[in-house]
């Protein structure tokens, strides 16, 4: 039951009560899983509100690779039938990515939507095994987890060529920043990295503090609703570059 239970928590992120009672019928268990749901609330396994989700990235990492493993085609029947009410976007893409499907609607995903599915625990055989260009999905939606963790794989080149041009450029010039290689992220600095703020941090790691400042204002006077003033960079700032 247990197993089963983790499973079915696994195929929708934030659940309705109701909705996981029904999930566990799908996959075969008709007993009722309150209490269990209760207990697992009280033991911190899960977040129990109005909503039910696994505490734990790692549980749920864990559960949806059994889940899709040992039960694809219910799991491709909520993917491609389920309202968007009941399946929000970003949890059909990365059923989508489990499943290693080509990933059908991308429109309305946040730019950072697997940050908060991945990482930690950085798995790094699952990332790789994916089809290229559900890695070239993930990767830039990835990179303020990885980078805050230190995780840099050589085998990221393999991906680049798959990414988009623009993408690419930020993610040399966030990693020569990472690195403390400042003369390398000054001379990668265009005008469009400059526009979206890479050129503060750069500021503040040649110990320009009141430029940036001046420069941190402008930014956050002019930034979108719900748009960070500055990029992302969660990196090692004084790492120095004799890594890979």
């Amino acid at each position: 039951m247990e197993e089963v239970l983790s499973q079915a928590l696994a195929l929708r992120v934030h659940s309705l009560p109701k909705e996981v009672q029904r999930t566990l019928q799908d996959l075969g268990i008709r007993s009722d899983c309150r209490s269990l749901l209760k207990k697992w609330a009280e033991d911190g396994r899960i977040l129990l509100g109005n909503e039910v989700e696994l505490a734990s990235r790692h549980d749920l990492h864990q559960a949806t690779l059994q889940l899709t493993r040992e039960h694809p085609e219910l799991v491709r029947k909520h993917v491609h039938f389920a309202s968007w009410g009941a399946l929000r976007l970003d949890n059909r893409v990365r059923l989508q990515v489990y499943l290693d499907d080509p990933i059908q609607q991308i429109y309305g995903l946040g730019e950072f939507w697997a940050s908060s599915f991945w990482v930690p625990p950085w798995d790094a055989d699952f990332f790789f095994s994916r089809r290229l260009e559900n890695q070239a999905l993930m990767l830039p939606a990835l990179r303020p987890a990885l980078w805050s963790q230190g995780v840099w794989e050589e085998r990221f080149d393999l991906v680049f060529d798959a990414l988009e041009p623009e993408v690419r450029d930020e993610i040399v010039l966030e990693q020569a920043l990472a690195r403390g290689r400042l003369e390398v992220a000054e001379a990668f600095l265009n005008a469009g990295l400059k526009r979206k703020g890479y050129d503060l941090p750069l500021l503040f790691s040649r110990g320009k503090a009141a430029k940036a400042y001046e420069r941190a204002l402008k930014l956050i006077s002019r930034r979108k609703e719900g748009q960070p003033a500055v990029p992302p960079l969660y990196g090692r700032a004084h790492r120095q570059g004799d890594e890979g």
